[in-house]
């Protein structure tokens, strides 16, 4: 069983004083005009349950202005558990409490996950790789601490490695930081290839219900492809040997750019439609829908994994699709996954469904 959210409250919170919020455990729909201050509300509950902002803010701009601090307090229940989160945002400093001890921001992972869906996220398939690259890595971070940690230590060591270039390190000091590279690259890369593929499976369905039976297929492309070596898999073994091959092919090239060029920092999803590239081909709503169902595709397997669903947090998302894709999304939504959807129009919701919702209305 998972744990749902049952309250939220905010102070000092980017546009409110105060504001308590009840929430059930199916599907919520917050409604309000624009500018009011309803993504300010998902914001808040991801940065309580996943320890970040799909907005990457600086932490200043979360305060309110003239107020002191910035306060988010969350009670969850589930499965004979009671969860209280609290995140206090003063100075540029976040400060995080989990029934009541002090707790760091990736102590959060896994306890809710949560997936977010926001109108910028339409635009992941055409967007740069590095929008694919971090949808999936959040994605990873909730689902497994050791993924977690291997982002973190390769982040360490890609850095050291561009400050060695700069620096024009050579010999046994840059062989050394090649090997470490290649060990937790490779093993990175394994890690985001199996969830790739778990993903891909999931959203393939997902898109196909949406799309009157299209085909959408995702494929991890490493680094290294775009030196011309082959795509002969990611699993750990290959991705090793491949990487260790592909270090010295760019190192020229690495050299000139004092970059490294190659390792997972520089993989990509490749999302093809019918068997053509989405990116170049599909049109804006088939691209729309894809990036739907990649991130609906992220509370199944959240749920296979982790045996739980996660909350699932919709921003505006109905005004972004047309009135088809809005029919086949609200028919893929499960009733059993806390679902809180935010939009300024609810003539986008069929009335069965809203029937069955709680309307939060949010007045000036």
């Amino acid at each position: 069983m998972a744990l749902t959210i049952n309250e939220l409250e905010l102070k000092g919170f980017r546009n409110y004083d105060r504001f308590l919020m009840q929430i059930n455990p199916g599907i919520s729909v917050v409604v309000g005009p624009n500018a009011i201050g309803k993504t300010n509300l998902l914001e808040a509950i991801q940065l309580v349950t996943a320890g970040e902002s799909f907005r990457r803010p600086k932490w200043t701009e979360i305060v309110k202005m003239n107020e002191p601090a910035a306060l988010v307090n969350m009670k969850a229940s589930g499965d004979g558990q009671i969860l209280d989160v609290s995140l206090k945002i003063k100075n540029n400093r976040r400060e995080y409490t989990i029934n009541e001890k002090r707790k760091r921001p990736k102590d959060l992972l896994g306890r809710i996950p949560c997936v977010v869906f926001t109108p910028d996220d339409l635009f992941m398939i055409k967007g740069p790789a590095e929008e694919r690259r971090r949808t999936i890595d959040e994605a990873g971070d909730q689902l497994s601490a050791s993924y977690a940690r291997l982002r973190t230590t390769y982040t360490r060591l890609l850095k050291q490695r561009n400050a060695a270039l700069r620096a024009e390190v050579v010999g046994e000091q840059m062989g050394a930081l090649d090997e470490q590279i290649v060990d937790v690259g490779a093993k990175l890369t394994a890690h985001r290839a199996r969830l790739a593929n778990r993903l891909a499976s999931k959203a393939a369905a997902l898109y196909s219900s949406m799309a009157d039976g299209e085909e959408l297929s995702v494929e991890l492309q490493p680094s290294w492809t775009r030196l011309g070596m082959p795509n002969t898999g990611c699993s750990e073994d290959e991705a090793r040997a491949a990487l260790t091959k592909a270090l010295p092919k760019a190192a020229r090239e690495e050299r000139a750019r004092m970059l490294t060029t190659v390792g997972p920092h520089r993989d990509d999803l490749i999302f093809k439609i019918g068997g053509v590239d989405a990116r170049t081909y599909a049109s804006q709503g088939q691209q729309r829908s894809a990036a739907l169902a990649w991130k609906l595709a992220e509370v199944g397997v959240i749920e296979d994994l982790l045996g739980s669903k996660p909350i699932l947090l919709l921003d505006d998302v109905m005004s972004e699709l047309d009135k088809n894709r809005r029919s086949a999304l609200t028919k893929v939504l499960s009733y059993t996954t806390q679902t809180i959807i935010t939009t300024a129009n609810l003539q986008y919701f069929a009335p069965e469904m809203l029937s069955s919702t709680t309307v939060v209305e949010l007045a000036p």
